[in-house]
């Protein structure tokens, strides 16, 4: 007993020493051992924009992490430095005493798109940013990411009117496009020129019903209507200035609510050739000289690089003077000269001439979505029957995703062998409306079904007198734009090389 009071004193005693005798010494190095107890961090992390929470955001620390509840709450020990992340949203740094409120920026906008007239969704509509670009899927809805707390955002789909829009705190966006059917003719260079049959054109548009026109930009020679500003251009002696107010033209056609169409001739370009002859394709049976057609056109290389700058470059520029739509025509080999004589930069194969003007309007495009601008590809009318590109390098269902719209010339007169149901040339020439409905027809069953990509070139000219010599006057005009109607098309074009457009047969049409 005496031994086990011995012990308790003892063990007793410099704890007294501890607690009264050698504080000062003692107690703080005893204080310094013990572990200290961590401090637990709570925050919460919510969309900027809406202040919803985010469930399934990270929170992390040099050593640990944790994830947000459903109410976007989380805690962890306490820690000077946090990074939050979380799917759809931009990550933030923050410090410790800024996590009552962590609001996170969405990097993803999306939304639907929807025809304005029934609400039915937009499937294929392009939606650009300068970041990303994307398509809307069969039920309207796009989606793609976004950086810019104040987006540009353009949208455009064949058979609508495109739509700019400048969303700010929004991550998602509900959009309704309006139906634009297109009802043109065409002003040549020539007349855009003259004064009074410039003037007599315009005046015209609105008694006939016509909401659009197409306007010579770049002829088949080459030169410019207007004064460009494109260095090469200006270099080539390519300006020749018929329209040097263009700018204040478009701006008044705008007010009146006329759409407009810059056609852009591509590779058909005596100017370019002769002063840049290794541009230009080269004919071995003369001598290596610049290929020229039965016509007098000389014509550009389709692989060279540099011929596809330069008409980019033409219609940046027709975008920045106002224009709503750019057309290229001649886009294609030359088809009148054996291809065997015909020296290009590359072997002219199938493969490479999609491919040439695959890549032509696959930089067009980058170039001007921002701008909204749509563009537009003449095709030869027999392209929406025959199968391939048949050696000039139009293929339907190759071109159809690279342009808003495809403009085949469905011209009765220029069907010299017919088609399928109506017999030979005669058939097609006597009979405008058929020729043009199978036409879309087929051209619609090619694409399965996309006919507002559709719009086709018909005639408002004669039958050529060595042919049948067939006056084409109301009855056949009405009978074609009837037929382009009633197949779907997203409008309708007329041409006449004289641009006199008083024979009638144009009908207002929603």
């Amino acid at each position: 007993m005496r031994r086990r009071r011995r012990r308790g004193r003892l063990w007793l005693w410099p704890l007294v020493i501890l607690t009264f005798g050698g504080v000062a010494l003692l107690v703080p190095r005893f204080v310094d051992a013990l572990p200290v107890l961590p401090q637990t961090a709570r925050g919460r992390v919510i969309d900027e924009y809406t202040g919803q929470p985010i469930s399934g955001a990270t929170v992390r620390t040099a050593t640990q992490s944790a994830t947000t509840s459903l109410e976007g709450t989380f805690s962890l020990r306490a820690d000077e430095h946090y990074r939050i992340e979380a799917e759809g949203y931009q990550p933030r740094e923050v410090s410790g005493s800024d996590l009552a409120a962590v609001a996170l920026r969405p990097a993803v906008l999306a939304g639907g798109i929807v025809d304005a007239s029934d609400g039915r969704p937009i499937a294929g509509a392009l939606v650009a940013t300068a970041e990303a670009t994307t398509r809307s899927n069969a039920e309207g809805i796009f989606r793609l990411p976004n950086r810019d707390p104040e987006p540009v955002v353009v949208v455009k789909a064949p058979g609508y009117a495109r739509a700019i829009l400048r969303p700010t705190r929004t991550a998602r966006l509900d959009i309704q496009l309006v139906r634009q059917p297109v009802r043109a003719v065409y002003m040549s260079a020539a007349t855009l020129a003259y004064d009074s049959g410039r003037e007599q054109l315009l005046a015209s548009l609105a008694p006939n019903g016509l909401n659009a026109i197409v306007i010579d930009l770049k002829t088949e020679r080459g030169t410019l209507s207007y004064a460009s500003a494109v260095p090469l251009a200006r270099a080539i002696g390519a300006t020749s200035p018929t329209a040097p107010d263009l700018g204040s033209l478009l701006a008044r056609l705008k007010r009146q609510n006329i759409y407009t169409i810059g056609r852009i001739v591509v590779f058909r370009d005596r100017v370019l050739a002769s002063a840049r002859p290794e541009w230009a394709v080269k004919d071995l049976s003369r001598g290596g000289a610049i290929f020229t057609d039965r016509d007098g056109g000389q014509w550009l290389d389709p692989f060279r690089r540099e011929v596809w700058e330069y008409h980019a470059a033409l219609a940046e520029e027709a975008a920045a003077l106002g224009f709503d739509e750019v057309q290229f025509d001649y886009l294609r080999f030359p088809i009148d000269g054996s291809g065997e004589h015909l020296q290009y930069s590359q072997p002219s194969t199938a493969e490479h001439r999609r491919a040439a003007l695959q890549g032509f309007l696959t930089l067009v495009a980058e170039r001007t979505r921002m701008s909204g601008l749509f563009v537009a590809v003449d095709l030869f009318g027999y392209v929406v029957w025959n199968s391939g590109e048949l050696g000039y390098g139009q293929d339907l269902e190759h071109l159809a995703p690279l342009v808003d719209y495809l403009s085949p010339t469905l011209y009765p007169s220029t069907f010299g062998g017919g088609i399928p149901g109506l017999g030979d040339r005669n058939g097609a020439i006597m009979n405008p409306y058929e020729l043009v409905r199978r036409s879309l027809e087929e051209a619609k069953r090619r694409l399965k079904g996309d006919a507002l990509k559709l719009r086709p070139w018909l005639q408002y000219f004669d039958d050529y007198p060595y042919q049948t010599g067939k006056r084409y006057e109301a009855p056949e005009i009405t009978a074609q734009l009837r037929a382009a109607v009633e197949a779907g098309a997203s409008g309708w074009m007329f041409w006449d090389p004289t641009n006199l457009y008083a024979r009638g047969g144009f009908e207002r049409r929603p």
